[in-house]
């Protein structure tokens, strides 16, 4: 009998060897040759899971996407005391250190590649906004006892996220990546910041 092949883990097969040739040589490198040599499949099998390169690089991101906003909405680490704890794990978990390198890397290749790629450009900017809208929610909850101002959100908003970007980007860039005690104190100061900055009652 033939074996059976599920098409969702050769796909998730394809999407890892994508990450790894991304974390190795760039986005730029990644081809059907290269994915192949990886993978072991030949690259008549690839093709026959998408429809074509553009989709194994689309969906490559949607995995990224994917295992980022399990981490973001999972529960691990929400044992603080009040709403700024709770922005606090979730950033943890969204942070490199908690995310894989490789990831991080990958989708900062990807917001760079959209520049150029109309097909990836509406998706990345579909998430990020999604990102933007979650960290907004959790800061407006946060905040809503202390008398910050819908700007102040927007602004407190804004710092957040780029925040996290930057850190990002320094994981991506540094000769190690960030050490998660590193990021752990950068959000603690991050938090007592907000804290001293919007007392609860004011």
């Amino acid at each position: 009998m033939p074996k059976h092949v599920d098409p969702e883990q050769r796909r998730l097969l394809v999407a890892d060897a994508v990450l790894d040739e991304i974390l190795d040589n760039g986005i730029q490198s990644v081809t059907l040759a290269r994915i192949a040599q990886r993978t072991g499949l030949a690259i008549g099998s690839i093709r026959h899971f998408f429809t074509d390169f553009d989709e194994v690089l689309t969906f490559t991101f949607s995995v990224i996407v994917s295992r980022m906003r399990d981490r973001s909405e999972g529960s691990e680490g929400d044992s603080g005391t009040d709403a700024l704890d709770t922005i606090g794990a979730m950033l943890l978990r969204s942070a490199p250190g908690r995310v894989p390198h490789r990831e991080n890397v990958a989708y900062l290749e990807y917001l760079m590649r959209a520049r150029t790629m109309p097909h990836l450009r509406a998706e990345i900017s579909q998430t990020q906004a999604a990102g933007e809208q979650l960290v907004g929610d959790l800061v407006r909850a946060a905040l809503s006892d202390t008398g910050a101002s819908d700007e102040d959100v927007r602004l407190e908003t804004i710092t957040i996220t780029a925040m996290l970007n930057g850190l990002a980007l320094t994981d991506a860039h540094a000769t190690e990546p960030l050490d998660e005690r590193d990021v752990r104190q950068i959000i603690a100061r991050m938090l007592e910041r907000l804290r001293g900055a919007y007392p609860a009652g004011s």
